[in-house]
């Protein structure tokens, strides 16, 4: 019996009459947060998908109709947050209790506001502020107020980047299991040619690492790719393979332009799946087991060296884009090697006069509040993290911190979920004498987790230190994007 039969049969037996809506799409994050569409157009919505009528809290609603008209109506989500003239719609709300105060700027607001998202150099962020005046903030991102409907907004505050962004993240976890069906018999064939190249892939979350994967422990070949929809492939010494991620090309020296764009390795890129176009981001593959070290250089020269973590080659690169690859894997070139390892030599460079990253990696830098306060904050805003600030109140705080910078964040651990034990979730994130940044956790079940971020945000905080550092020791009015290798050796001589 099918379907259709079993639940007249069961009419039948039982005499009550059953009424059918039929739907042709459905968009669903939870059993609390969805959006379905019946065959005659009519929209059901709950939770973040309900409309503005009713009476709910604002939690930017363009978002939600931005991913309800990219499934049902095919628009980009760049044409829905853009052309948005509804200023309610990019509306967020925030009540805090009596028992604090509210803050925009430095000066009291009431309790109850709306406000959108703007740019970091614009605005100001929503505090809230207790009796004893401790202060948290309510917004990781910088905002305007939007408390009077009735008034005229000027447009350009808004920074639409935000809404589309996240708009973006959600669409692609929702279409995850989706793409990775979709995208699975064409991974697996690649997979297949990857091997036959010599390389280790390994299935990803788009940028994620799937539960238990652990770099370089052993290289396998038994994976599950149906349920996860980006391929990657194991670099380092142990899979004989080094991956170059040009992620800011305007910043690549002018030597490496040219080798870079007539290489014939293996090369990666993402597309986007409707337009067809490429990124101007890409990877390169060489097979390598040298000197090279992982590094990143985004900040300096545009690229990162992975030679110890997977490098995504194929499959998903978010709900839009799709990663492909070309030609066939070579070894380094020795020309790409030379200046690499000269580049990388800067950190130890043959003089008496201490460059910024042997003052940086000597731990006797002398890091600004500013540095590391404003790192930080924007990845805690980047993970949509609340959080609190506050100088160091233990001896052990006290002993480890860096004493130019006496701040201590505390959130919520990023790695709760693998917690075994009640207590605190919280972490506390500081930087110690020697410019390491440090996340503490009372929970040793997370610890392997918690060391990995540690060690890709020390990787990144030297590149951010570096960066906003750089003018002061090279002591040329260039920009960096404007210097070639050879400008950039004779400062060191």
């Amino acid at each position: 019996m099918n379907s259709t039969e079993i639940l007249k049969d069961w009419e039948a037996q039982t005499g009550f009459i059953l009424e059918f809506t039929y739907y042709d799409s459905i968009i669903i994050e939870n059993v609390n947060n969805y959006s379905a569409r019946t065959t005659d157009g009519k929209v059901k919505r709950k939770g973040s998908f309900s409309s503005l009528s009713e009476g709910k809290s604002l939690d930017g609603p363009i978002i939600s109709e931005a991913i309800e008209k990219y499934i049902f109506e095919g628009m980009s989500v760049e044409d829905t947050i853009k052309n948005c003239d509804d200023v309610q719609k990019l509306c967020f709300s925030s009540k805090i209790s009596r028992d604090f105060a509210a803050e925009y700027k430095n000066e009291k607001i009431q309790n109850i506001n709306r406000y959108a998202i703007t740019y970091p150099n614009k605005g100001g962020y929503l505090e809230r502020v207790s009796k004893d005046n401790r202060r948290a903030k309510i917004t990781t991102e910088k905002v305007v107020l939007i408390n009077d409907l009735n008034k005229q907004l000027d447009k350009t505050l808004i920074n639409t980047n935000f809404y589309i962004n996240k708009a973006s993240e959600r669409l692609s976890r929702l279409l995850q299991k989706t793409l990775s069906k979709e995208l699975y018999a064409i991974n697996y064939e690649k997979v297949s040619e990857l091997y036959r190249q010599g390389l280790y892939p390994v299935p990803k979350d788009y940028k994620s690492n799937i539960k238990g994967f652990k770099q370089n422990v052993v290289l396998k070949y038994e994976y599950d790719f149906e349920n996860h929809p980006t391929v990657a492939v194991c670099t380092g010494k142990k899979a004989n393979l080094i991956a170059i991620d040009i992620d800011k090309p305007k910043l690549l020296p002018a030597e490496l332009v040219e080798l870079f764009k007539n290489s014939n390795s293996l090369k990666s890129f993402s597309v986007n799946n409707k337009t067809g176009e490429k990124s101007d981001k890409y990877k390169l593959f060489f097979k390598y087991s040298g000197k090279l070290k992982q590094d990143s250089y985004i900040n300096k020269w545009g690229f990162e060296l992975l030679y110890n973590k997977p490098a995504n080659i194929f499959g998903a690169y978010d709900y839009s884009r799709v990663y492909e690859y070309e030609g066939e894997l070579i070894p380094m070139p020795e020309e790409i090697e030379k200046i690499l390892l000269t580049l990388q030599s800067i950190n130890s460079p043959k003089k008496t006069i201490k460059t910024e990253e042997e003052v940086y990696l000597g731990g006797s830098a002398l890091i600004k509040p500013v540095n590391f306060t404003e790192f930080i904050e924007g990845f805690l805003a980047e993970k949509g993290a609340a959080y609190w600030k506050r100088e160091p109140n233990s001896e052990y705080l006290k002993e480890k911190i860096n004493e130019n910078v006496p701040a201590v964040y505390e959130t919520e651990c990023f790695f709760k979920e693998e917690h075994t034990t009640v207590g605190t979730s919280s972490i506390q994130i500081f930087i110690t004498h020697n410019n390491k940044i440090r996340l503490n956790c009372w929970h040793a079940s997370c610890r392997t987790s918690l060391k990995e971020l540690e060690k890709q945000l020390n990787e990144e905080f030297k590149g951010f230190y570096l960066g906003q550092n750089r003018s002061k020791y090279l002591n040329i009015e260039k920009r960096p994007e404007e210097l070639t290798l050879e400008e950039v050796l004779k400062c060191y001589e």
